[in-house]
């Protein structure tokens, strides 16, 4: 009775999605346009570090600031690029423009990313669930407090750095390759004009990337299901509050219930249909009340 009824409100709110004008037409404009700010304001923050100089207290809240970017290239490369948002018809394009603009600044790529991916769709809540399995090796559901979350990333830190890089998102020497080369390339050319620029991006862009990120990749992932047995609509959720939008989870990915009511839609739509969803239709709206604890 519970699946039919899921099934049910899931037929429904994918009917209302298909009465929303161009609720899931792609546009590269805009996919390489987000993509391209997060590179720019990179090397922009890098270039002010070092022309400016500033104290040694806020190199901390620089790199800091080097997050929700990097997170943002993870998104919308590998997540928006596997699912094809960027140009659905056209999918070798979509995934060069994914990759040469987002996934591999990362180390990652779209297709990497689809293959392990597909399985959380298709297999929600299941054994087969790559993102289920996670949650369950690393106790995401008892992360309801900030408390929580920090006393579990002592112990479980390091796991689940090995088992994302290894396991669900796995890293080749051809990956890691073209990473070294497109960073370097930054590095070389902007030490050309900023002396010291080189420094700077290993500060600000290479640490976090290696150290700080995964934290915060580990608490998004911890706000993104309950896997808590109910159905999938109601075991994933929107996590809208100011703080996960723009730091945990940028580039759409914040609309976590409605991506999987429709992989489709893709990151620049996001908000206009959830606010179309939320009036037309109840159930929809009555479910993402109920947020993640942390949101």
């Amino acid at each position: 009775m519970k699946d039919r009824r899921e099934y049910d409100v899931r037929k429904r709110l994918v009917r209302q999605i298909e009465t929303i004008p161009d609720a899931t037409r792609t546009s590269l404009v805009a996919s390489c346009a987000a993509a391209g700010l997060r590179l720019a304001l990179l090397m922009a923050m890098v270039w002010a570090f070092v022309t400016f100089q500033p104290a040694q207290w806020l190199l901390p809240l620089l790199m800091l600031g080097a997050v929700p970017l990097l997170r943002a290239l993870e998104n919308l490369g590998g997540h928006e690029g596997g699912h094809g948002n960027w140009l659905r018809k056209r999918p070798r394009l979509n995934d060069w423009f994914a990759n040469s603009l987002a996934a591999w600044w990362v180390v990652t790529s779209a297709q990497s990313f689809r293959k392990k991916h597909n399985e959380h769709h298709h297999h929600f809540g299941e054994a087969a669930d790559p993102c289920f399995t996670r949650f369950s090796m690393f106790h995401f559901a008892q992360m309801k407090s900030w408390r929580k979350f920090l006393a579990a990333l002592k112990s479980e830190y390091l796991p689940y750095l090995r088992e994302y890089w290894q396991i669900y998102s796995p890293v080749k020497l051809s990956q890691i390759l073209r990473t070294l080369l497109l960073h370097g390339t930054v590095m070389v050319i902007g030490s050309q004009f900023c002396a010291g620029f080189w420094r700077g991006w290993l500060l600000l862009v290479i640490l976090p990337f290696l150290l700080i990120l995964p934290v915060f990749r580990m608490l998004a992932e911890s706000e993104e299901h309950n896997y808590d047995g109910r159905d999938e609509l109601t075991d994933s959720h929107n996590n809208l509050g100011w703080f996960s939008r723009l730091y945990l989870h940028p580039a759409g990915d914040a609309y976590h219930k409605l991506h999987h009511v429709q992989p489709a839609i893709p990151h620049h739509r996001m908000r206009s249909v959830h606010l179309q969803l939320m009036d037309m239709v109840p159930e929809y709206r009555d479910s993402h009340a109920k947020q993640s604890p942390r949101s």
